[in-house]
């Protein structure tokens, strides 16, 4: 709706609201004062007619005379009806009723009742009855006219509205139009004016509006461009500022008139050592602080610029950096101005660097006159001064140095770019020093150390550069003599490696004679007096060969030629046979050795088994010899997945505080000095040592004297696989260990707790703590003549297993009074066999007792078809070995080096060669490889290395080179014996498990089938047969490129992949060729790669044929 219509019809309805209003009001006002006078009227017609009624006849009751009466007054046009009436009732009244009377209608009519009383007396009564009907008709007749002119009223009211309406909507449009033009146009337009116009005092103000409001916009535009340069210049002012305090290399803080912190820059955030967050909470007198301590009491900012500045611009003041101690610092304040509380900004530098220079210049100038020969120089390099000691080795004298530079003195050896990176370590740095070559006035050149600095003035400039240095021409002919020296004693160390390993050879192969001619002649039928002479001997020899064996073994760590191996073993296994060697040591002391072996170990780790085997000998030889009564105990347990520990545990005469600092020391010994209890070299601890280091490992010592002690070794192996399971908690019986020996019962009690068995114990003198109700199990150690009859001591207990335990190679006790009978010292598995066997029978049955393994004697007639070609150089080593031989009957041959050994082998077919391996004209290694790679007739007969070299790693280069098997001297009859069984087997079967057994090593291969299956074995070993047909010919190219350390990669890989499927051949020559890579033996590198394609293809075919048959053999098994 527009705002015209809006007016128009305001106006309209305002008027006719006002019309409506007035014309009611005012007919209401007509109707009330008629009907006021008819009332009047009526009441005077009622008592003008009360008075012409006449009282006598109304008296007399005359009815016609009365009815005239009425019937002539209702001639009235006024009176609608009159009724007389008395007591009785109605005498006269009008003919025609009120009700069909034409002005009978009672809404315009008045009707009056009044008493007809006459002196008193009520005669009767007189009902009047007035119509005001003409009056109605009147009153309608104004109302109609009334309406009339309010319509006409309304119509011309809201024709005026109209005009009106009209007219200032027009003048108003006329405004709009205007504002519209100043919204377009902008501040400024001016309304054009009319003299006639109604708003014209509206249009000038709203022109003066207009104007000012220009003015008001160009006003803010100008402050607006202002205010954006203002804030250009502030924000740069801002970046500016920024700059300086990060660029400043002064500590600047600001801070308000109360002294609290408001702002500082990263250098004082550095310089204090507070955080940036922490500012605020900190005031200036808790980072500077006076003269005083008293002076931190300083808060009011005031009060503290006068104590700590007065009248000074700069002064040297204390800094108390948080968690430093205090600096000297030049501390500068500023004074802020602004319209709030004063603030101001502290300009702090460390003076620290520059005392220290300060004090360098100062020390420069007191050391001026040393014997080092010093330069001071500006910025330009210019020799500014020299001292008495540059004269003196340059030749130069101060007149001819100074104003001269340092390129005075230059012999011209170094470069262009030497100097500029000295240069530019000494501007970034502040300082550089090192060796250089100058020229002295007389042309000598000669090696100085020089040492440059460079010195900053109070700001950061460089102001001066100061050289000094010194003649080092005698400390350099000191060095090369040195170096000389060093070279010397190296090759000193080499020969002295190779006189002990000649010598080794050549000490030990004499003693290995004696040692073994002595046991053959113990078993000649020696009488009891020779018997103990002999074994006198033996003792001897052997205490002798130890000996010679630890300073060989500590000569080669020493010389670093000790290198460890890494190979999967059985590592439970090796500390068994560890045990089992050394147990009669301890039997024949009185004294036990028990193993503690964790059930959760791997079935093999990865390591050096030759070297744990070694430790494990030392600290258990050790253990035995310091070890009176009681017993060792030899633990193995992991201490984590790939990390193991090893500790033996004695009841010796245990080591003192003072001792256990020098313990691990060489030639070292507990009881050390002049009347020494016990014998040995003072090595084996410290052959442990080295040992254990140079495999990653830790050992420590624990010990009190007169309470033994404990030796803990920790080593990192990889292991995989694990032993066999624990046999099932609920089947055991009671287990109960009667023993004499604590030290026995405490080893089977951790073992047997290890097992989840628990055990008791007691002497045997107690009574077994046991329930007579329930199985039990009883273990009895039985030593000689301690216990009569063992079955009848625990007799009163009821199903009871006796199982005795006996030192091997001990049957005092007949095997028919016990239940079972246990050797000492106890196996893991012997444990679990016990642990393991069926306790609900009467009596426990456990497996036989494993007898010491003995090989018969072969007869002559068998022993005439063997034939063994002896390789040995020593005169003394073929009398040995030959009288072991003969012993057993076998037919021997002797050749005295490897080229004898070619020639006895081309002429004649041998069933087994003995082979040295240190002889003149050719030794072993190189007889076995020709041997194998010629066409005689043994070219596949079993080689058994003999050697006693202690440097060599033997057994990797025996049967590198295609040896089978390998024995060390001295020979121990025993071990020779059942070698000697092991190869002299002539059936063709025998020969395809030599030829087999030189290639594979089967066990390996039968032991990674248990950890996965049989099933997943060809899968696993397909691919190592295509990896090793791929690396074979890249090795093959790298040998012909001469790339000699890729070759040795590529070997230790071959090495370490056939290791794990047990391809022991073709490891042992991958391992040749990565040592001699790594040492350039080109020789030993061309000799085994000349076999190296045929071996693996062999080596290949071999693993595929076993892995055949062997499917085919559990196949058949399963059908």
């Amino acid at each position: 709706m527009s705002f015209r219509l809006k007016i128009v019809l305001g106006i309209i309805l305002i008027e006719v609201l006002l019309m409506v209003v007035f014309n009611y009001t005012t007919i209401q006002f007509l109707s009330h004062s008629n009907r006021d006078h008819l009332e009047h009227e009526a009441t005077v017609t009622n008592q003008h007619i009360l008075d012409a009624i006449d009282k006598e006849a109304l008296q007399l009751r005359d009815s016609h005379k009365l009815q005239q009466m009425v019937n002539q007054l209702i001639q009235n046009s006024d009176i609608a009806y009159i009724r007389i009436s008395d007591m009785e009732g109605v005498l006269a009244e009008s003919e025609e009723e009120f009700s069909t009377n034409q002005h009978s209608d009672k809404d315009q009519s008045i009707e009056i009742h009044s008493p007809i009383i006459v002196s008193g007396i009520n005669l009767g009564s007189l009902e009047l009855g007035i119509s005001f009907h003409y009056m109605s008709e009147m009153a309608h007749q104004v109302q109609n006219r009334w309406i009339t002119m309010t319509l006409i009223q309304t119509a011309l009211a809201a024709l005026f509205a109209l005009l009106l309406g009209s007219y200032l909507t027009r003048q108003l449009q006329y405004l709009q139009r205007a504002v519209e033009t100043i919204t377009e146009k902008g501040a400024g337009h001016q309304i054009e004016l009319h003299s006639d116009h109604d708003l014209r005092k509206v249009t000038i103000a709203f022109n003066q509006m207009s104007k000012r409001l220009a003015e008001s916009h160009q006003q803010n535009r100008l402050s607006l461009k202002e205010q954006k340069r203002l804030t250009s210049i502030a924000r740069k002012n801002e970046k500016i500022n920024r700059a300086i305090l990060s660029a400043s290399q002064d500590a600047i803080i600001t801070f308000n008139s109360d002294g609290s912190v408001e702002e500082w820059n990263h250098v004082a955030e550095t310089l204090f050592g507070w955080p940036s967050e922490a500012q605020q909470s900190l005031k200036i007198s808790d980072l500077i602080m006076g003269d005083s301590e008293a002076n931190e009491e300083c808060h009011d900012i005031v009060k503290f610029i006068q104590v700590h500045m007065g009248e000074a611009q700069h002064r040297e003041l204390l800094a108390t950096p948080r968690n430093r101690a205090p600096l000297t610092v030049e501390f500068s304040i500023s004074p802020i101005q602004t319209d709030s509380s004063p603030m101001y900004t502290a300009f702090i530098h460390d003076l620290t660097e520059q005392r220290i220079r300060n004090a360098e210049l100062e020390l420069a100038a007191h050391t001026f006159d040393s014997n080092e020969a010093i330069i001071i120089t500006d910025t330009d390099n210019r020799i500014l001064k020299v001292n008495r000691a540059f004269t003196e080795i340059t030749g130069y004298s101060a007149e001819e140095a100074i104003g001269e530079t340092p390129r005075l003195i230059s012999s011209g050896r170094q470069s262009a770019e030497f100097y500029r990176e000295m240069w530019s370590t000494i501007h970034q740095q502040g300082s550089w020093s090192g060796e250089i070559y100058n020229r002295k006035k007389n042309g000598e050149i000669f090696p100085e150390y020089i040492s440059i600095s460079a010195v900053k003035g109070n700001g950061t400039e460089v102001t001066h550069y100061i050289a000094h240095f010194m003649d080092i021409s005698e400390q350099k002919q000191i060095e090369e003599s040195l170096k000389m020296a060093r070279l010397e004693a190296e090759h000193a160390s080499e020969s002295k490696s190779r006189f002990l390993a000649t010598m080794s050879h050549e000490i030990r192969s004499p003693l290995n004679a004696i040692l073994t001619m002595n046991e053959i002649l113990k078993s000649s039928g020696l009488t009891p007096e020779q018997q103990e002479l002999a074994h006198i001997a033996s003792e001897g020899g052997n205490t002798l060969m130890m000996l010679i064996n630890d300073i060989l073994d500590f000569s080669k760590i020493e010389s670093g030629q000790m290198k460890i191996e890494e190979e999967w073993f059985n590592l439970a296994e090796h500390l068994e046979d560890v045990v089992e060697l050394l147990a009669t040591q301890g039997h024949n002391k009185g004294i036990e050795v028990v193993t503690v072996l964790s059930p959760h170990l791997h079935s093999r780790y990865l390591g050096d088994a030759v070297r744990i085997r070694q430790i494990l000998i030392n600290l258990l030889n050790n253990a035995i010899k310091f070890t009176d009564q009681g017993g060792v105990i030899l633990r193995l347990l992991p201490d984590s997945p790939q990390r193991i520990v090893i500790e033996v545990e004695d009841s010796g005469i245990g080591i003192s505080e003072s001792q256990q600092q020098q313990i691990f020391s060489e030639f070292i010994q507990v009881d050390s000095g002049d009347n020494r209890q016990y014998m040995g070299s003072g090595l084996g601890l410290t052959i442990v040592q080295r040992l254990v280091d140079l495999m990653g490992g830790e050992i420590t010592l624990q010990s009190h004297e007169g309470d033994g002690s404990l030796f803990r070794i920790s080593l990192p192996l990889q292991g995989e696989g694990s032993l066999s399971p624990l046999p099932p908690a609920q089947q055991l019986p009671q287990l109960c260990l009667i023993s004499d020996n604590p030290l026995l019962r405490k080893g089977l009690e951790e073992q047997f707790a290890l097992l989840q068995a628990p055990i008791v114990s007691c002497s045997l003198r107690e009574e077994p703590p046991l329930s007579k109700a329930e199985q039990s199990l009883i273990l009895l150690d039985t030593i000689d003549n301690l216990v009569d009859d063992p079955v009848s001591m625990p007799s009163k207990w009821q199903r009871v297993a006796l199982i005795t335990l006996q030192q091997q190679h001990s049957d005092t006790l007949p095997r028919e009074q016990l239940d079972g009978l246990l050797r000492k010292p106890l196996s893991l598995g012997s444990i679990n066999n016990l642990l393991s066997g069926n306790i609900d029978q009467p009596n426990l049955h456990l497996p036989p007792v494993s007898e010491t393994i003995t090989h018969q004697p072969i007869t002559s007639e068998k022993n005439g078809q063997i034939e063994i070609l002896l390789v040995e150089d020593s005169p003394a080593n073929q009398a040995v070995v030959m009288a072991l031989l003969k012993k057993r009957n076998y037919s021997v041959s002797c050749a005295n080096n490897g080229q004898e050994a070619l020639k006895a082998a081309s002429k004649q077919s041998y069933n087994l060669i003995l082979m040295d391996l240190a002889m003149p004209i050719m030794d072993g290694l190189e007889a076995t490889r020709q041997l194998r790679r010629g066409h005689s007739p043994n070219q596949s007969t079993p080689i058994i290395a003999m050697t006693a070299n202690a440097f060599a790693d033997d057994r990797e280069r025996c049967l590198a080179a295609g040896m089978n098997d390998y024995l060390s001297k001295p020979l121990n009859t025993q071990q020779f014996y059942s070698c000697l069984q092991q190869w002299q087997e002539s059936t063709t079967e025998a020969e395809r498990t030599a030829q087999s057994s030189e290639l594979l090593e089967i066990e390996v291969m039968e032991r990674l089938a248990a950890d996965t299956s049989w099933n997943a074995l060809p899968r696993i070993l397909g691919i190592y047969f295509v990896e090793t047909e791929e690396r074979i010919p890249k090795m093959v190219e790298l040998y012909q490129q001469q790339a000699w350390q890729a070759l040795g990669d590529e070997a230790h890989a071959l090495k370490s992949s056939s290791g794990s499927f047990g391809i022991v051949r073709l490891q042992a020559v991958a391992r040749e060729i990565e040592l001699s890579a790594k040492e350039g033996n080109i020789t030993i590198i061309e000799q085994a790669m000349e076999g190296l394609v045929l071996l693996a293809e062999h080596s290949i075919e071999e693993v595929k044929q076993y892995l055949k048959e062997r499917t085919d053999g559990t196949t058949t098994t399963g059908a």
